[in-house]
């Protein structure tokens, strides 16, 4: 049934993940509405004004972390759609995405890593229209800007840039140096202005300070949380699979959508060195390595012949969020 709606351009299709999602944000106490940040998380320049807004509101604050969520369902949605993932219309990658965030229960509340989400898919949906052009200067200065935007919430969005600016070069129609450059000029403007803004006000050592316990804080990852793992291994099973399938069936992909998944590659294994190379990196990044993950799985249920295997896998997804959200495991 669920699968059905998610692989259907209905508008109940439109409805369904919001309103199943809702019901794991409302099932939350208060207390899960809380996120311990290390010294320094929250104080990152765009959003620490955003915190100490809603810091004493819990409420706010997962209001607001279901809200990001759905916005970057609604991005996916029309990246899925533009650049035509799939040869019927269906919502499933924004679909399994908001799935996916229901089981990081720790992440239903407000963290820096939305805003940043949202900006990363700004920037990718950017990088994507760059797709057989020649001299797509603005789209590629766009997309670092974006992401540049984005890292001023959450820092570790800096070690994305590479696969940005790689996406550009293997998107783009003879693209040279001009267009790496670019990207990078524009992921650096924003945080030009942002230093620049500092030193004239003397607040540029506490920026740095700030900085620097974003990269070299020790941030435990996933702790004595054994329920997390399993859900972590059924996705990385979900993952082994659906790469199987896409090696079968590449050569058969129109040449636009073989880059894209390669974009997305490269953003996946980005995101597993930052997770395993930055000490302050932790469940978090796993917010953005699920965006080429529902794509990916989402290409795989749609090769099923028999619509019972995607409905089983959905209801596992749903089934073990909603085991880890009561248990809390």
């Amino acid at each position: 049934m669920i699968y059905r709606l998610a692989n259907s351009n209905r508008l109940i299709s439109y409805l369904i993940f919001p309103v199943l999602a809702l019901v794991f944000w409302l099932v939350s106490g208060t207390e899960d509405y809380h996120y311990n940040f290390f010294d320094g998380e929250n104080q990152m320049v765009l959003f620490r004004p955003v915190h100490l807004l809603v810091k004493n509101s819990p409420l706010a604050m997962g209001a607001i972390s279901f809200l990001l969520l759905i916005l970057a369902g609604v991005i996916l949605q029309r990246m899925n759609t533009e650049f035509g993932f799939s040869r019927t219309k269906n919502v499933l990658p924004a679909a399994l995405f908001i799935y996916f965030v229901c089981g990081l229960s720790a992440f239903h509340t407000l963290h820096p890593i939305y805003f940043s989400l949202i900006f990363l898919l700004l920037s990718l949906y950017r990088i994507f229209n760059v797709f057989d052009q020649r001299k797509p200067y603005s789209q590629v200065f766009e997309s670092g800007f974006l992401l540049g935007i984005g890292s001023m919430f959450y820092l570790n969005s800096v070690f994305l840039l590479p696969s940005v600016v790689a996406g550009g070069m293997i998107l783009g129609r003879e693209t040279g140096w001009r267009e790496n450059v670019l990207t990078i000029a524009g992921f650096l403007t924003p945080w030009l202005f942002t230093f620049t803004y500092f030193f004239l006000n003397d607040g540029l050592p506490q920026q740095i300070t700030i900085l620097e316990a974003n990269l070299m804080t020790t941030n435990p990852q996933f702790g004595n949380k054994p329920g997390i793992l399993i859900y972590l291994g059924y996705i990385g099973l979900l993952i082994f699979v659906g790469s199987l399938n896409m090696i079968r069936n590449y050569e058969e992909k129109k040449i636009s959508i073989r880059q894209y998944y390669l974009v997305f590659f490269l953003i996946f294994v980005s995101n597993l060195i930052i997770l395993g190379l930055v000490p302050s990196a932790s469940e978090e990044i796993l917010l953005v390595a699920l965006t080429p993950v529902s794509f990916l799985v989402s290409n795989l249920l749609l090769s099923f012949k028999r619509h019972v295997w995607g409905e089983i896998i959905i209801y596992m997804i749903l089934g073990i969020a909603a085991y880890l959200k009561l248990t809390a495991v």
